[in-house]
């Protein structure tokens, strides 16, 4: 007896998430025990067919009595679960339908940018662990290449994926992609509703950015002109320096000559009034016409003769 539904099962044989619709679409013609819980693989879960028109959906996954689903030590399980197992089925059935930014230079010119699309990939398989830089690397899902792993696809609904999980798949040169739950179901509604076969875009989260040969040499290009301005700058300071201290030079020689030249005038005036001085001195001891003065305070009358 069912005593819980949900849209999504694990296939114990093929190893893949399932859809109940697609299911219900195709036909179920799995045995009993092939479809296991999505929330920790062990819960046994069997295909319900729903023939009423009061059911919205053509099918569901349900649990039994005996897996204690919703019990204490079940396996609990929620919407959240449910949303991102969603989105990890829809990555690996519209593969083909949607492209994503793989890498691109911090330019983001057209000519440096990697898209994937899945073309000639062997598809998308779901929650597998694959070796990347020597430890086990869990991924939501991954898009395969020659039997190989080559993009990682994560699903971000309540967390982003860590940065050594990222630099631990790169380094194992494996390419990691990460999409929004909401961008992947928006992006299923635009293919349902679109009737051109037309490829969308989704936004990669994680897109791997880089700086390609022509931005290296750009950037070393203007690095050289602010060089060669940095030092014609220099070397125009240096001139108006030279200048400034050649005017500074000649300012003080013009000042020395000056003075040397106003020390000698006066020097001469100077010499000129001294002489005229004792020359004043000497003839007011001798007397007008060379007589000799009478003494102080006396006229020559008063001197007797």
């Amino acid at each position: 007896m069912a005593t819980h539904g949900t849209k999504y099962a694990w296939n114990t044989k093929t190893k893949e998430l399932v859809d109940a619709e697609d299911v219900a679409r195709i036909g179920n013609k799995e045995p009993p025990g092939t479809y296991v819980c999505t929330h920790d693989g062990q819960h046994a879960m069997h295909f319900v067919l729903t023939q009423s028109d009061r059911y919205r959906i053509d099918g569901y996954f349900a649990h039994t009595k005996s897996c204690g689903h919703g019990a204490e030590g079940g396996c609990g399980g929620g919407g959240e679960s449910e949303q991102h197992a969603r989105c990890k089925y829809l990555l690996r059935k519209w593969i083909g339908r949607f492209r994503f930014l793989l890498k691109s230079c911090t330019c983001n010119r057209s000519q440096t940018q990697e898209w994937e699309c899945g073309e000639g990939s062997d598809g998308v398989t779901i929650e597998q662990v694959f070796r990347a830089g020597g430890s086990r690397v869990f991924f939501d899902a991954c898009l395969m290449r020659n039997g190989k792993p080559a993009v990682a696809l994560e699903v971000w609904h309540t967390h982003k994926t860590g940065p050594e999980k990222i630099a631990s798949t790169r380094a194992a040169g494996i390419a990691l992609a990460e999409f929004m739950t909401t961008h992947i179901i928006d992006l299923e509604e635009l293919i349902l509703k679109d009737k051109h076969e037309s490829v969308f875009e989704l936004e990669n989260t994680n897109t791997e950015y880089f700086t390609c040969d022509a931005c290296v040499m750009h950037q070393a290009a203007l690095e050289r002109k602010y060089e060669d301005q940095l030092e014609r700058e220099r070397m125009e300071r240096e001139k108006l320096d030279k200048e400034r201290l050649e005017r500074e030079n000649e300012r003080l020689e013009r000042d020395k000559e000056r003075h040397e030249r106003d020390t000698f005038l006066g020097f001469r005036v100077y010499t000129a009034r001294k002489r005229k001085h004792e020359e004043e001195q000497r003839e007011a001891s001798i007397g007008f016409r060379g007589y000799p003065t009478p003494p102080h305070g006396l006229t020559w009358s008063d001197v007797p003769h």
